[in-house]
């Protein structure tokens, strides 16, 4: 809430006069403390209050104030029990609102199902991904980046993907281990587009201590994304097989610029110098060429 300056403020009095200096200030302030009145009492309200409105938002007085609130909260799992359900039947009701009021409706609940855990999410968002609306389609992907993806939607997904072609739902996957690690890996690596998102899947498989018969596989197919994915989780016991792949990989330039990151990453200040040794070969080779 604004207060003016002391010097202002004489300067206002000075030249309004006092009590139209009064007036004015108490149009310009007095909104604010309304408003504030407003909050402070859903603030005060309990939370089985809260929940009972939010079911009822669209004829809620003071539903703006209610989402505020309840995204202000630190939801335990027996809060969100009570909430997951007052939300879903919102936004199932919702559907048959006028276009406006279901756009607002729509805002209000991706606020709240982002405050959610992926377990409680799943039930309400799940079923977005198909939505006919765009607007579901998306709530649905923002809530499950912000509470991620559960194995059961991870494979859920995976099939959307086989259907669809959409990376957003490989690039959810990849956000999330669990639910990764249990899909064929090799198959989604395939079917990524990026480079960054092969990485986090890497970097997923790394961290879950799988067979290094699979990873040493999957490091020479993609040595980019593998390094990256090292770098990522800052473990230096691989780096015996960052060297293999060094020797193979050398010439590229472009593995030595993520290869020089990992090294800086896992602070392996002794293999800085090989780097260095490569990119002068390179600079040779390619001098030898210009001539």
């Amino acid at each position: 809430m604004m207060t003016l300056s002391h010097e202002l403020e004489i300067r206002l009095r000075a030249d309004l006069g006092d009590k139209e200096f009064e007036r004015l200030h108490f149009e310009s302030v007095a909104p604010q403390i309304y408003n504030a009145l407003n909050m402070a009492r859903v603030r005060c309200m309990p939370f089985t209050d809260l929940v009972w409105n939010l079911r009822e938002l669209e004829r809620t007085q003071n539903a703006a104030q209610i989402v505020d609130c309840l995204c202000q909260l630190s939801l335990t799992k027996e809060e969100q029990s009570l909430l997951a359900p007052a939300l879903k039947s919102l936004l199932e009701r919702a559907e048959t609102f006028p276009s406006k009021s279901k756009a607002q409706i729509d805002r209000y609940a991706s606020r709240i199902l982002k405050r959610l855990d992926a377990e409680f999410a799943e039930d309400i968002a799940g079923p977005f991904f198909t939505h006919t609306r765009k607007a579901r389609r998306q709530m649905a992907f923002d809530a499950f980046k912000k509470a991620g993806v559960t194995p059961s939607l991870g494979c859920h997904l995976w099939v959307l993907y086989q259907e669809h072609g959409d990376q957003e739902y490989l690039q959810l996957i990849a956000r999330n281990p669990d639910a990764l690690l249990r899909l064929p890996i090799e198959r989604i690596l395939e079917e990524l587009d990026e480079e960054y998102w092969r990485a986090r899947v890497i970097q997923a498989l790394l961290e879950a201590n799988s067979e290094l018969a699979l990873v040493s596989e999957i490091a020479l197919a993609y040595p980019i994304e593998f390094v990256h994915a090292v770098g990522r989780t800052r473990n230096d016991c691989f780096l015996p097989l960052l060297l293999d792949i060094f020797s193979t990989n050398k010439t590229k330039i472009d593995f030595l610029s993520i290869f020089t990151w990992c090294l800086g990453a896992l602070k392996a200040e002794t293999y800085l110098d090989m780097v260095e040794e490569a990119l002068d070969e390179i600079s040779k080779t390619l001098q030898k060429v210009s001539i």
